[in-house]
C-alpha cells in the first residue's frame, strides 16, 4: 500500500489493487492466535461457528451473545495507559480509530472472497511471504508513530 501510494505512474489513476502477502489464502483464524502475541496477548478461537453466525451484522456489531472481553471493550478499560506512556493520540488514532471494526472482524467477515494479485504482481510484487509478517511489519510502523504502545 505503501509502494502504491508513492508510485503513482505506475499505480495511480484511480485504479485499486487487492494487496496480500501470499497467493495461497489463510483464515483470519490462523493468523490472530500469532497476531495475539506480538502484543503479549493470547489469542483464542471463535466464539462459536461462524457458518451459523447471522451475516446481517455490520461492521462495528457484535452477537448479542458474546462472552468474552472484545479488543474494544480492552481497549477502552485501558485506554489511559496510551497518555501516560507518551502516546495519547493512539486514542483517537489506529487501534483506537480501529477498534470497534476490529471487534467484529470475525463475525461480519464470515464469507470467502476470492482475490486476484495480478495487478499487484505487475507491479514486481512476485514473492509470497509469511501471512503473519506484514501484519507484524505495519505493527511495527503504528508503534514507531506512537499509534500503538
Amino acid at each position: 500500500m505503501i509502494y502504491a501510494s508513492l508510485h503513482p505512474e505506475t499505480c495511480g489513476g484511480g485504479h485499486l489493487f487487492n494487496v496480500a502477502d501470499n497467493e495461497t489464502p489463510c483464515k483470519f483464524g490462523e493468523m490472530w492466535p500469532r497476531l495475539a502475541s506480538w502484543f503479549g496477548l493470547v489469542g483464542v478461537g471463535p466464539v462459536e461457528d461462524s457458518q451459523a453466525l447471522d451475516n446481517t451484522l455490520k461492521a462495528g456489531e457484535m452477537p448479542g451473545n458474546t462472552k468474552s472481553l472484545t479488543p474494544g471493550e480492552y481497549f477502552d478499560a485501558h485506554k489511559d495507559t496510551f497518555a501516560e506512556l507518551g502516546r495519547a493520540n493512539a486514542v483517537n488514532g489506529g487501534v483506537g480509530a480501529g477498534r470497534r471494526q476490529l471487534d467484529s472482524v470475525g463475525y461480519w467477515l464470515t464469507f470467502d472472497r476470492q482475490l486476484s494479485l495480478e495487478k499487484l504482481r505487475a507491479t514486481g510484487f512476485e514473492k509470497n511471504r509469511d501471512h503473519v509478517q506484514g501484519w507484524l511489519e505495519s505493527f511495527e510502523m503504528f508503534r514507531k508513530a506512537g499509534l500503538i504502545l
